[in-house]
């Protein structure tokens, strides 16, 4: 049983034509059907994947909850723990389990202001170079990430030696390329809503998308769509070289533990997570 929200359905194609490549019979459920009443047939034996979307949310996550829970007492193999999936969209209790567990996290502050999740609303101070969230400095260039997983406004904030300003940084996932080159030259975090401010992380221009399937773990190179200043112009370097094709690469030792830990933490039995490798002072390559 395969649950999927249908606008990412497309994506899940190469996966369902493995699956039935494998001669596994796959059944797919998407958002439309948890409208109805009734639970699928799951039985014994059966395996249960879901595959994470911002319309699994409200009415829809929790019915998709009862599902997994109804499936889970019948025996069958639920491969997702759909609560840690919900949790997880709060990256301020993401990044806790990750510290909890001895998880590399580039260094960033929490600047809450919604009062959860058992966070007090926090106050910001902020200067031409750096930030001060509650006690706790963090120096431009920083990112800025609401902590809400589902809203990509992501913004990069550059220091006055780069020329100040900041610039809407797009993701992957969320396919808003037109806005790649949206540039502020105020430069203000925002004052409104919750945030996780981090260190903007210099790489080697790429990022590992790795999958995990049990105890396995698979990696493929693809550009970073790093965002650089030229002029008051912010450019994406993806966009602007077209775009990039999944190149297989080994994982590090370290990226295999990382993986194998949140496998568990997470209760996630077939994930994908980005590692991004960055270079420290002393020239060794540390993954987040």
């Amino acid at each position: 049983w395969l649950f999927c929200a249908g606008p990412s359905l497309e994506r899940a194609r190469p996966l369902v034509a493995g699956l039935k490549k494998s001669n596994v019979e796959v059944n797919i459920r998407t958002d439309d059907h948890l409208n109805s009443a009734g639970t699928p047939p799951i039985k014994s034996g059966d395996f249960v994947l879901v595959l994470w979307s911002q319309f699994f949310t409200g009415p829809h996550g929790e019915r998709l909850a009862e599902i997994c829970d109804a499936a889970d007492k019948t025996k069958a193999r639920v491969l997702n723990d759909i609560k840690k999936l919900q949790s997880m969209q709060d990256r301020r209790w993401l990044l806790k389990k990750l510290q909890d567990h001895a998880l590399p996290t580039p260094h960033f502050v929490e600047c809450s202001r919604d009062g959860g999740p058992d966070v007090p609303d926090t106050q910001i101070e902020e200067h031409e170079d750096y930030i001060v969230v509650g006690d706790r400095r963090i120096n431009k260039p920083f990112v800025e990430k609401p902590v809400d997983r589902r809203d990509r406004d992501i913004y990069v904030y550059y220091p006055r030696s780069s020329g100040g300003g900041r610039a809407l940084l797009s993701t992957r996932e969320s396919g808003d390329v037109e806005y790649v080159c949206r540039f502020d030259p105020s430069g203000r975090v925002r004052r409104e809503g919750s945030f996780i401010y981090q260190e903007y992380l210099q790489s080697e221009g790429f990022v590992i998308q790795v999958v995990c399937v049990g105890g396995n773990s698979y990696g493929n190179a693809v550009l970073s769509g790093v965002v650089s200043r030229c002029g008051n112009e912010a450019v994406s370097q993806q966009v602007r070289n077209g775009g990039s094709e999944p190149c297989p690469v080994w994982l590090r030792q370290e990226e295999k533990i990382m993986a194998s830990k949140l496998q568990v933490i997470l209760s996630q039995t077939l994930f994908g997570l980005t590692l991004l490798r960055s270079q420290t002072a002393s020239g060794n390559a540390i993954s987040y």
